[in-house]
């Protein structure tokens, strides 16, 4: 049987990023936490677009701080760099990843995170993935291909390739585009075109039995 791969983003996907980036500025934002995460979000974007090769550490602080004016808080840059190792991991991830696993998919992670703050959720994750592309690696921030093109690079005789991600910018845009299914975790339930993703789901557990699914029908 040729190899089945699911890679997955991991924050917003496998760890609770909204939490724990709201944890992290709270302390410092008060009542205006939801405004300053608005203006983060579009922030990093723009961060990310305009220096790909940096560090996610230094985006992290960069967009913090390009935010943090926009709104008209003050945070320290290092805020959310400084307690990623706190970030929650979501209940449904370690059941639904140990069941892929006992069901023989190999698991990898395509996020755009740095190697260092990867390895802190990872280890609080407790499961060993066959690979983890990251930005630093890539040289790139996702919605840019070249997550996909690295893990391409790595594994060219994968049979089954199936992205899951919650971010529709960051992954699901760039999968359509590539012409990779693509599982949507929508835990915001945003709202968002779902025309572009092969299936669409609000938590991890149906995901084994989606991924079986969507495997058979490429058999």
């Amino acid at each position: 049987m040729s190899e089945r791969w699911a890679t997955f983003d991991c924050y917003g996907t496998l760890a609770d990023w909204v939490g724990g980036m709201t944890a992290a500025v709270a302390p410092y934002a008060g009542a205006r936490t939801p405004e300053l995460m608005d203006a983060y979000y579009a922030a990093e974007l723009e961060v990310e677009h305009e220096q790909p090769t940096a560090r996610y550490r230094e985006i992290l602080a960069l967009s913090l701080e390009r935010a943090a004016a926009r709104v008209g808080v003050e945070v320290p840059r290092d805020a959310i760099g400084a307690t990623w190792g706190d970030m929650p991991i979501f209940e449904d991830t370690r059941p639904a990843l140990q069941a892929l696993q006992a069901d023989g998919w190999k698991l990898a992670i395509l996020t755009n995170c740095d190697d260092a703050l990867i390895a802190l959720t990872v280890e609080k994750m407790g499961i060993a993935f066959e690979d983890i592309v990251t930005a630093e690696q890539a040289g790139s921030y996702k919605p840019a291909p070249g997550h996909w093109e690295a893990f391409a690079r790595r594994h060219p005789d994968v049979g089954v390739h199936i992205h899951v991600a919650e971010s529709y910018v960051h992954d699901h845009v760039a999968t359509h585009a590539l012409g990779l299914p693509s599982v949507w975790i929508d835990r915001r339930r945003t709202g968002q075109d779902d025309s572009i993703v092969t299936a669409h789901l609000h938590a991890l557990k149906a995901l084994p039995e989606t991924l079986a699914r969507l495997a058979a029908s490429a058999a």
